[in-house]
């Protein structure tokens, strides 16, 4: 798709992007994915959005996209190649600045890296006798120390139960230094796994179809909150507020029988999107048994609210029923203290315009 280009834009106030979508491999040891290229494609699409719908890349030069065309490729020195064209200093530069913001998304197998905070794309190609992936943190960290960009946002949707055991040195010109200084740097990077574990697809409806199509769970939720259904309480899509909303979203999609928690790192709290509506609150009407002294309902690790008994809506020896709103599309604690069923928790996602919940004997129901 060529997009046109506008020169509205100050230079150092573009945005730039690598993605990588890679469903097929060479080699039997790793098994087709169904997914990945689509979530690097919806990716994309969200990339070349006008705001506060997309992040308003207009110009497709400067998104990197390496394509998966089922012949072998992209090999490493693809990945490599597109790494390198956003990272080429402008015409007339005179430091190491680049642009404001370098998006990279990748959806592929990956691989552990000796230290716990490196993931490595596993390229189409790899095999017995080519084992060279691409080390991703190795370019965040030279991109930090070379001060390319301000703002550095990490997607990966790759699993890291296998142990990378080798892989070429990136070799990049990046000594210099003299671009953003390290105090102004911004990074934000989500692995959809966390460490000697396994990301996982599953059947979504599709976007423009409504058929069931497969998807990444963490791509698929990514999506989902970038578009707005993890803005705050000021339409921003903060780091935070992302971060809250994929560790909920993934533990919630992903399939029964199966784990996946996200991994996540900020280095200093930034909005990702803004300008966005604040998804709807929803109203929760919670019964508990009589005795219950109060309802404390809790997200994140942080008490959002307590409600004692005398603040129920319906107060009968059987049972005590509240009504009160909370933030949809977040994971919440509902902890009973006194009673029975005194310090009961129970985990439920609330996503819906109206939600009833009851506990009886230890169980959570909708009602």
């Amino acid at each position: 798709m060529e997009l046109a280009r506008k020169d509205t834009v100050a230079p150092l106030d573009l945005d730039y992007a690598v993605v990588v979508g890679i469903n097929t491999y060479r080699s039997s040891t790793f098994k087709k994915l169904e997914g990945a290229c689509t979530d690097a494609d919806d990716f994309v699409d969200w990339l070349t959005s006008a705001p506060p719908n997309g992040a308003g890349i207009d110009d497709n030069a400067r998104i990197a996209a390496v394509p998966n065309p089922s012949n072998g490729r992209p090999e490493a020195v693809d990945i490599r190649k597109a790494f390198t064209k956003v990272l080429e200093r402008p015409d007339g530069a005179t430091d190491m600045k680049k642009g404001r913001r370098l998006y990279i998304f990748a959806s592929s197998h990956g691989m552990n890296m000796p230290r716990f905070d490196g993931v490595a794309i596993v390229p189409a190609n790899y095999h017995s006798d080519e084992r060279e992936c691409v080390v991703v943190q190795e370019y965040v960290d030279t991109i930090i120390k070379r001060g390319a960009f301000r703002e550095i946002v990490v997607f990966m949707d790759c699993c890291r139960n296998d142990h990378l055991p080798s892989t070429k040195q990136l070799d990049l010109a990046m000594t210099e230094r003299g671009g953003y200084r390290a105090d102004e740097i911004k990074l934000f990077r989500v692995y959809s796994s966390l460490f000697r574990s396994l990301s996982r697809e599953r059947d979504f409806p599709d976007r423009k179809t409504g058929r069931p199509a497969k998807r990444g769970v963490f791509s698929y939720a990514l999506m989902e909150g970038l578009r707005g259904l993890a803005a705050d309480a000021d339409g921003e899509v903060t780091t935070r507020s992302l971060t809250a909303y994929l560790r909920a979203r993934v533990d919630y999609y992903r399939p029964a029988d199966s784990k996946q928690e996200i991994d996540s790192y900020t280095m200093r709290d930034f909005a990702v999107v803004a300008g966005l509506s604040r998804p709807p609150p929803t109203r929760i009407q919670f019964v508990v048994p009589g005795e219950t002294r109060a309802l404390v309902v809790r997200s994140e690790g942080e008490e959002q609210l307590r409600l004692h008994s005398s603040q129920a809506v319906v107060q009968k020896p059987a049972g005590l029923g509240f009504s009160f709103t909370l933030a949809s599309m977040r994971r919440y604690a509902f902890v009973i203290e006194g009673g029975p069923l005194d310090g009961h928790k129970t985990y439920r996602e609330v996503a819906g315009a109206t939600m009833s919940l009851a506990i009886k004997e230890g169980e959570v129901r909708d009602g």
